[in-house]
């Protein structure tokens, strides 16, 4: 294959892929901060999290089942005692 052939089948070679763009905004994309906008103390801006959620421990998951279950028997057991 010829050189002339190589350059005109292969338009990826090294040397043809490079591009070099140049850009130029006529706005800036992050404007310059005025300066009453930058403070020397920010601590108003932070705060202190919450304490979070604490997950119940199986055993009170257990006891609050318990209790829900024994409250259902006993208003069923009561509307039975009614009946009869």
């Amino acid at each position: 294959m010829t050189n002339e052939a190589l350059e005109q089948d292969d338009i990826f070679a090294a040397n043809q892929t490079y591009v070099y763009i140049t850009i130029e905004l006529s706005e800036p994309i992050y404007p310059l901060p005025e300066k009453n906008t930058i403070r020397n103390d920010a601590s108003d801006l932070v705060r202190e999290y919450e304490d979070p959620l604490r997950f119940p421990s199986s055993q009170d998951a257990i006891n609050e089942f318990q209790s829900a279950i024994n409250y259902v028997i006993n208003q069923v057991a009561a509307e039975y005692q009614k009946v009869n």
